[in-house]
Order: structure tokens, then sequence, then C-alpha cells
């Protein structure tokens, strides 16, 4: 088996492990363990695998937008997939969490030269969604560090 073989099928392994891991709830696992393997996997590559799952269960959709959102895609036309994907889950989605990383993955995402504009109005959208649920605000902010000041300000 060639490294390019070897690799691809590892990170198989590491999308396998993140959405058993999801589907148990083992959050702790999914930050400690998977996400920074994944954080170090090439990005084109699981990020379209990823995107495969985006309208699974909440505790998929949750995983999936984690693992997106610390990714380097580099493919244009894979990120732009990754990103309306995202833009559609914050803007949509009923879960608190999935909704939430999503929007996470938006604010890494709002200097797209492209999709920018979109991007800054799917945040603007997901903020005012969740500016009169008190559940969602408290719930986001203590669970996801990067969305306390987006929630809060």
């Amino acid at each position: 088996m060639n490294m390019e073989a070897k690799e691809r099928n590892r990170e198989k392994n590491l999308i396998a492990d993140l959405l058993n891991a999801a589907s148990e709830q083992e959050w702790e696992k999914i930050d400690d363990e998977i996400i920074p393997q994944l954080a170090k996997s090439d990005g084109n590559i699981v990020a379209e695998q990823l995107l495969e799952y985006v309208d699974e269960t909440p505790d998929i959709r949750d995983a999936v937008a984690t693992g997106l959102a610390v990714l380097r895609i580099k493919n244009r036309e894979i990120k732009k997939r990754a990103i309306e994907a995202m833009i559609k889950m914050a803007e949509e989605d009923e879960e608190m969490f999935p909704a939430g990383r999503a929007a996470v993955f938006l604010l890494g995402n709002r200097r797209d030269p492209e999709l920018g504009n979109q991007v800054m109005a799917a945040i603007e959208t997901f903020r005012t969604r969740v500016k009169d649920k008190k559940d969602w605000i408290e719930g986001l902010s203590e669970n996801i560090r990067q969305l306390k000041r987006l929630l809060t300000e």
C-alpha cells in the first residue's frame, strides 16, 4: 500500500471514529483525541467525506461541523460546498449544537473572498435566531467558547 492510500485509509478511519463517537455522545473523545488528529489530516479529503453527513442526526451534524472547523480546506470547490452547508446549518438547524458549531465554522471563514458577505449574513441570522433563546445562549456560551463573545455582545 503506497503512502497516499495509507493516508486515505487513516482519514477514513478517523471519520468513522468521529461518527461513532458522536453517535455515542463521547464529546471528550471527539474534542481531545479525534479533532486534533483531523486537524493534521488532508483537509480536502476529510471535508469531502464529512460533507456526506451534513443531513444526519443532530449529534452527527454537530461532529461534522466541529470537524470542518479545524480543517485547512484548500480546494476552492470543496471549501465552497462546506461554507454553503454550514450557512444552511447555522441559519436553519433546529438543534442548538449543530447550528452553533456551524456558526463557529463560519466565523473562521467570514473573510472568504467569494462568500464572505453570505457568511456574515448567516452569522447575523444565527445571532438573531439565538438572541431570544436564553437556553441556547447559555448552552452555547458554556460549551463553545468561540461563540461566547458573539452571543453576549
